[in-house]
């Protein structure tokens, strides 16, 4: 199995874009097409197809999003960050606070390598929070969501 065609399907899944998982990666949407063809014909299988407006995950390509996503997001800065011996503050959140609240609290003269920072839903940040794959989760919530007694819930506005 090659990791690296992992890689990029997993950048191709998550910005359901060959072009923006070309710029996420640096390297030309072409080579990024072929990794993605070369692993499909490895297996026999088709991971995405192209649609109207770009391409879209099959339901094979959506299972193995699902299970190497972990990896990529989690165990991968984890390892990283162990390697460098450093800190890193992992922050899950949804679009609202990922883009214009997180911003607003970290100026750009933080070490912006120090951060980790996710855009997911408000479900998902406060998942990864109870599983651990994160530090901190910020979300919009129009009521008190519910959480096991070792979180603590601050209303920022």
């Amino acid at each position: 199995m090659n990791t690296h065609q992992l890689e990029i399907f997993y950048h191709v899944a998550k910005f359901q874009s060959i072009s923006r998982a070309a710029e996420a990666l640096y390297i030309s949407q072409p080579a990024v097409s072929s990794q993605i063809k070369k692993l499909e014909s490895a297996y026999g299988v088709h991971l995405i197809e192209k649609n109207g407006q770009g391409i879209q995950l099959t339901a094979l390509g959506i299972q193995l999003y699902e299970i190497i996503r972990p990896f990529f997001e989690n165990v991968i800065v984890s390892a990283e960050s162990l390697l460098k011996n450093s800190s890193v503050l992992r922050i899950s959140g949804n679009f609202l606070m990922t883009n214009f609240v997180i911003p607003q609290i970290f100026d750009h003269e933080t070490n912006q390598a120090n951060l980790i920072i996710k855009s997911t839903s408000s479900f998902n940040a406060l998942t990864e929070l109870k599983k651990g794959y994160c530090d901190l989760a910020l979300i919009s919530a129009s009521s008190q969501p519910v959480l096991s007694a070792d979180i603590s819930v601050k209303k920022i506005f």
